[in-house]
C-alpha cells in the first residue's frame, strides 16, 4: 500500500484518477491510474519517476514532471494507456509544477526562479503555446495554481500580504486580479461556479458570481 500520494488530478470525464505515489518517504515518485468505480488494479503509468500531473485536454495523455538523470528534469507527455514515447514539452532545472492545459493547446506551470529576496524564494506562473514561454504571475511568492475547466480563469495563492490568500485572473492575459479568500491549495468546480481551497485544516468553497 502506497505511503504517500501527491497531486491527485481527475480526468475531464471523472472516470480516471492520476496521483504521484511514494512507497516510503524519500523515495522516488512514480504515477499511477486509478480507474473510478471500476474494480481493476490501479495502472503504473511511469517507472523512472514522475510528479505533478495533468491531464490533456482529450484524456489521452498526462503531463507531468519527469526527472532527467544528471540533467535536472522537465515537462513531458506521456499517453495515458502507457503506450509511446514521452512528449518533450520544455526542460527545467528550476523546481517546478503543473498547473494545467486550456483547450486551445496552451500549457500553465508554476517554477520557483532561481533568485531570492530577504532569504525568501520566489515564484512564478507560465504559460507555454507553440514552444513559446512566457511569464504571466509574477514573480513574487506565488504559488500553486489551477485552471478552470474552460481555461478562461487561474487561481492561485500567494502572500504578498503576509498571510496566504488566493487569487482568481483571467487567463492567459493576467493583468487583473480579484481577492476570493484567504487560504491555500485552490481548485475548481467541474462547472466552475466555486473555488475549493484549504484553510488551516478546513476544506472550504468559495462561491463565485
Amino acid at each position: 500500500q502506497a505511503a504517500l500520494l501527491h497531486n491527485p488530478e481527475f480526468s475531464r470525464d471523472g472516470q480516471r484518477l492520476v496521483v504521484s505515489t511514494t512507497r516510503r518517504a524519500g523515495e522516488q515518485s512514480d504515477l499511477w491510474i486509478h480507474d473510478i468505480g471500476s474494480e481493476a488494479p490501479p495502472f503504473r503509468l511511469t517507472f523512472d519517476g514522475g510528479r505533478a500531473p495533468v491531464w490533456t485536454p482529450d484524456g489521452s495523455s498526462i503531463t507531468y514532471s519527469h526527472p532527467i538523470p544528471n540533467e535536472g528534469s522537465g515537462i513531458y507527455t506521456k499517453p495515458a494507456d502507457g503506450r509511446g514515447d514521452l512528449r518533450p514539452i520544455v526542460r527545467l532545472a528550476e523546481f517546478h509544477w503543473l498547473v494545467g492545459w486550456t483547450r486551445e493547446g496552451t500549457l500553465a506551470y508554476g517554477v520557483m526562479e532561481n533568485t531570492a529576496v530577504d532569504g525568501v524564494s520566489r515564484g512564478s506562473i507560465r504559460a507555454i503555446d507553440k514552444n513559446e514561454s512566457r511569464t504571466v504571475v509574477g514573480p513574487g511568492e506565488t504559488w500553486g495554481g489551477r485552471l478552470s475547466r474552460d481555461g478562461r480563469w487561474l487561481a492561485y495563492y500567494l502572500s504578498d500580504s503576509g498571510d496566504f490568500e488566493i487569487y482568481v485572473s483571467p487567463f492567459p492575459n493576467t493583468g487583473t486580479r480579484w481577492l476570493i479568500a484567504a487560504g491555500t491549495d485552490p481548485s475548481w468546480s467541474p462547472d466552475g461556479s466555486e473555488i475549493y481551497y484549504r484553510s488551516g485544516t478546513r476544506l472550504m468553497a468559495a462561491r463565485i458570481d
